[in-house]
């Protein structure tokens, strides 16, 4: 992804626990998660949602794309 993106100077990489992002309240217009949910435990879906809406600003919008897994 970085490499893709490298000509954009105004795209960050940042790796940190969803449940415990190291950003400021409601700072992003937008959060999205793609296939993740369905890899974490119940409980730590919670935190990361919440934690989701904690940086997003009012109004923002959150996406979400991810499949059932019933295995």
């Amino acid at each position: 992804a970085r490499a893709a993106l490298g000509e954009f100077l105004r795209v960050d990489f940042v790796e940190a626990a969803g449940e415990a992002l190291p950003f400021a309240d409601e700072l992003f217009d937008a959060c999205y998660s793609v296939f993740l949910f369905h890899e974490l435990p119940r409980k730590t879906r919670q935190e990361v949602l919440g934690e989701s809406i904690r940086v997003l600003k009012r109004r923002g919008f959150i996406g979400c794309v991810d499949s059932i897994q019933t295995g």
